[in-house]
Parts: C-alpha cells; structure tokens; sequence
C-alpha cells in the first residue's frame, strides 16, 4: 500500500472523523464564547481602555473612573505603598483573598507571586467585575477564582450603593437600614459571608480588603477561615466612623485581635509602617491598616 493510500485510508476511518468533528466542535466552542465574551465587552468599548501597568501586566479600565482608574491611567499603578507589603507578605505557595479588588491590579500582582499558590479575588459591582475577569484571563492566569459575591458578616439580602463618577466604589446597605433607596444608584444583591462560599480554605497568608466602610463586617464573616490561617496578615482601609455603621461588632472584633497576640500597624503612603495601640485605632479615619503577628519591615 502506498502512502498516499494509507493516508486515504486513514482519513475515511470512523476513528479519524470522530476525532475531527469533537476537535472542531471544541474549536468553535471556543471561537464562540470568544465571541460572545468580545460583543460584550465592546458594547462599552469607548468607556474602557487598556492599559501597561508598573510591573508590566495590561488591565482593562473605565476611562471615565476618577478614582482608580485614573491612578491606573496616569500611573500605571493603585496604592503602590501596599505592593512592597504585600510582597514581602506573599510567597509562592501562599493563598491569599483579595476583598473590593477592582480592576485586579493587586488581584494579578498577588497571582503573580504567588505561581504556584491560589488567590481568590471577590468584586461585587458587576461592571467592575467583567473587567477585572477579562483582565484575569488575559493574563492567562490560572491560579486565580474571580467572584461576583457581595461580602458581610452573615447572608442576608443588602443593597450596594453606586457612584457613577467613581465606577469601582460602593458602599453595602443592608436592606434594614436602607432608607429612600433610588434604584438608579443601588444595586440589590445578596450579601455572603466568607465562610459560606469558601468553607474549607485555610492557611491564608493575606487577605486584603477595601470595601468602603464594610472591611469588619467582612472580616466578622471569616473568623472560620481566620481560626485556621496561623500566619494570616490582613490589610484593610480603616475609618471608624464607616465602621460605626455596624455597631458594636467595631470595639469587639479588635479586643478579639488583640487577644489572639494581633499587631495594628499604619501603612503610610510611602510604604513605611508605623505600630499603633488599640486606642488609636478607635479613632482612626481614612489609613490602610496592616493587622498581623509578626513584625514586616
């Protein structure tokens, strides 16, 4: 039999047209949800704009963002005095949780440090979210879970307050406190605690958290996961006056830090760090706050 028989041969088997059609049903499969991802993400393609970050990893932004995504545009980065932190806290088999992520820049960053660990990245303001899954995937990060879920201290229903001139900020309501709510500039979601969506995790190196007022409810939410990481740190944005909102959870949850041999340090804009008392952070407004055993320096 010739060669040119032999491949006739080959071609006409079952085996081979069996295997060439799954092969192209998984290559359509995946031109189509390609497709399907790109039509939407171009419907708003003149409000996002790709942009090169400081460490060299392209993130999609609002354009229109005059918050974070303004620094992103003009900087190419987002609260750098956390990145050499968060470096130092962060190892290649950590785990790490990254609460109110935004477009992802310290989503990719921890993801990258951490090649061979797991990072679980949660925003909750849905046109925020589809960027930051875009992104995640553009960088052909594997090691990454991109969540939707609204975070809390228990799973109740809550609605997330909007600023259109500030894409990535919200701020949790809780439905029995929401008051006159217009529905153009709320969102009603269920909120989750942590512990509910992720039930086993343990042995988190950092769980990062900036949720505009309801970072210890949050953490109130994951006191599981907390009992079994020994060497968690948490960074989080701290203003007292956010978290008067709920109620005695605030004093509490700080005696119960410091009872367990937690440390409360002041990250300032230029990456230094500065050790505090449980009575100044009672009264701390607008700082990033880095709660941990051990000392980083």
């Amino acid at each position: 039999m010739t060669m040119k028989e032999k491949l006739k041969e080959i071609l006409l088997s079952k085996k081979f047209q069996v295997a060439a059609v799954i092969t192209l049903a998984i290559v359509l499969t995946a031109v189509i949800t390609y497709l399907i991802s790109y039509t939407s993400l171009t419907r708003h393609a003149k409000d996002v704009v790709l942009v090169e970050t400081k460490y060299e990893f392209p993130l999609l932004v609002n354009s229109h963002d005059e918050y974070q995504g303004k620094a992103l545009i003009e900087h190419g980065t987002y609260k750098e005095h956390l990145t050499p932190i968060i470096k130092k806290i962060v190892k290649n088999d950590g785990t790490c949780i990254d609460i109110g992520a935004g477009y992802g820049y310290h989503t990719v960053l921890m993801s990258k440090l951490a090649a061979d660990g797991e990072v679980y990245s949660f925003e909750a303001i849905p046109n925020v979210y589809k960027l930051l899954r875009y992104s995640v995937n553009m960088n052909e990060i594997k090691n990454t879970k991109v969540f939707n879920n609204l975070l809390s201290s228990e799973n109740t229903k809550s609605f997330l307050e909007t600023y259109p001139e500030y894409p990535t900020l919200s701020s949790t309501i809780v439905s029995s406190k929401a008051t006159h709510i217009k529905k153009d500039h709320y969102i009603e979601k269920n909120a989750e605690a942590l512990d509910y969506l992720l039930p086993d995790l343990s042995d988190v190196s950092l769980i990062k958290i900036d949720t505009n007022g309801s970072e210890l409810a949050i953490i109130k939410g994951a006191k599981g996961i907390i009992s079994r990481s020994p060497k968690l740190n948490i960074i989080l944005r701290w203003n007292y006056k956010k978290f008067a909102y709920y109620g005695d959870i605030y004093p509490r949850l700080i005696d119960n830090f410091v009872n367990a041999k937690f440390e409360f340090w002041i990250i300032n804009q230029d990456g230094s760090m500065k050790l505090i008392t449980k009575d100044q952070l009672l009264i701390l407004e607008n700082a990033d706050v880095l709660i941990t055993k051990d000392y980083i320096g």
